[in-house]
């Protein structure tokens, strides 16, 4: 098979093997398995060697779907503990000529090598902006002249232990990283419309064990930050308040969950069967979404707070777009709509890649996975490695030097954007009050004030 690239996506519950190819038509997904996550919490690889052996599994079965054998594999990054920074670089050696794409890649080669803590790392260097002599605030400066320029570039800040631990496990699988983005923005490529990214948008993935948050304004990655809190949380909740196992939460959350408990009408009741003597249990339908809405609240206001303090919210205009495994929730809109005030979409990464695609990667969960390969094609270009031959082409190691985001397939649809009216705005909830309520003892959650009895009736 040629033209194909892999990637594997590290997630906290499991780790995904994705195999895209590109061909005239477009982008396909023609390889996709996933396997139980051992060793990763919040996105992090903890214990390397049980995430060897989940990687070894992934890659063999991938491997098998496409029969081709797999060698490098591009891959992704959540570091809980990400920080940014922002450094204002100026370069100019000459001004007898105009600015060239060499020049403003120097500056920013040398934002990446910008010097941190020894335990740190520079993960991705994000221009804001560039000022060419009296010129300010300009997005490409290549082409013009002046005696100066400026830029204004943003660094994300991880920790270099959970990047090596996650280099070290695909080493160990004699595998080559091919590249590596932030779990992310690699979600914010499979889903964000090339309009929605000029106009002004958030992007909230809430994956099982934490949530990532993009904002983009112009085509510029402004923000981003991760919430320490994913949908494992909601499957723990469950367990404690009803007191069924684990696997039965996640279960029950997957098949009958809602995230907007006004819209039960209080009718419904889940019989559990009974295990080891144990008696059948009931629990109301309204009762479980009660739960998931709590837990998903602190989600989402702890996003909406993030965002205004960007000071950006009043300019996102493509309002937020949801991804992730937990975006699936039954009336997931509803509720961020309520807390926000903001247009929601749900997003599923099928705009990017053809529709005879692996159906599987084509969900909420898969966002990431999907946005890694199209992120690798964008990178290399027409260097993209042949699998059947271990030497690869000397440059493909970083590929080429390019934005972020590229503009969509022209023959591919544009999904349709999905938007509810804005409701009211919550109070505004400092980070670390909603980050202290995350270990609250959990009893407490059916005491919060989110719950609108006066719209139990609505069907």
């Amino acid at each position: 098979m040629e033209n194909i690239v892999a990637a594997l996506d590290f997630g906290t519950t499991k780790i995904a093997a994705i195999v895209g190819q590109k061909t005239d038509s477009g982008i396909r997904i023609v390889g996709y398995h996933e396997v139980p996550a051992d060793g990763i919490v919040r996105g992090e690889v903890i214990n390397v060697q049980r995430v060897v052996k989940s990687v070894e599994s992934a890659i063999a079965n991938v491997a098998k779907q496409v029969e081709t054998p797999i060698r490098e594999v591009w891959v992704n990054h959540c570091c809980e503990r990400l920080r940014q920074e922002t450094t204002v670089i100026k370069k100019r050696r000459t001004e007898d000529d105009w600015i060239t794409e060499e020049e403003v890649e120097a500056i920013l080669n040398e934002a990446r090598n910008t010097r941190v803590a020894t335990s740190d790392v520079v993960l991705q260097a994000i221009p804001q902006s560039y000022n060419v002599d009296d010129r300010i605030g300009e997005i490409d400066p290549v082409g013009m002249m002046g005696s100066e320029i400026e830029a204004d570039i943003k660094l994300f800040i991880g920790k270099k232990s959970a990047i090596g631990a996650s280099t070290m496990a695909l080493s160990r699988n004699n595998l080559q990283e091919g590249g590596s983005l932030l779990r992310g923005i690699a979600s914010a490529r499979a889903t964000l419309s090339e309009n929605e990214k000029e106009l002004g948008v958030a992007l909230l993935d809430i994956g099982a064990g934490s949530s990532d948050l993009v904002v983009i304004k112009d085509n510029i990655i402004r923000h981003l930050s991760i919430i320490p809190c994913g949908g494992n949380a909601i499957t723990e909740d469950i367990r404690q308040l009803c007191g069924i196992p684990l696997k039965t939460s996640e279960e029950l959350k997957k098949q009958f969950g809602s995230a907007f408990a006004p819209m039960d009408n209080g009718k419904r009741i889940i019989s559990i069967p009974g295990t080891g003597g144990t008696s059948t249990k009931e629990i109301p339908s309204k009762e479980l979404a009660q739960i998931i809405q709590a837990r998903l609240s602190e989600i989402i206001k702890t996003a909406d707070h993030e965002i205004q303090q960007t000071g950006l919210k009043d300019e996102l205009k493509a309002g937020l777009v949801i991804t992730g495994g937990v975006a699936s929730t039954m009336h997931i809109q509803r509720l961020a709509t309520q807390l926000t005030g903001l247009g929601i979409r749900v997003a599923w990464p099928d705009n990017f890649v053809l529709a005879e695609s692996v159906e599987k990667a084509l969900t909420p969960g898969g966002s990431s996975a999907v946005g890694l390969i199209l992120y690798a094609f964008d990178q290399l270009g027409d260097n993209i490695p042949n699998f059947e031959d271990p030497q690869l082409p000397a440059d493909s190691e970083q590929g080429t030097q390019g934005t972020l985001f590229y503009k969509e397939d022209s023959n591919l649809s544009e999904g349709s954007k999905d938007t509810t009216n804005p409701g009211q705005k919550p109070a505004k909830k400092p980070w670390y009050d909603i980050r202290k309520n995350l270990g609250k003892n959990i009893k407490n959650l059916r005491e919060m004030d989110i719950f609108d009895n006066n719209n139990d009736n609505e069907a």
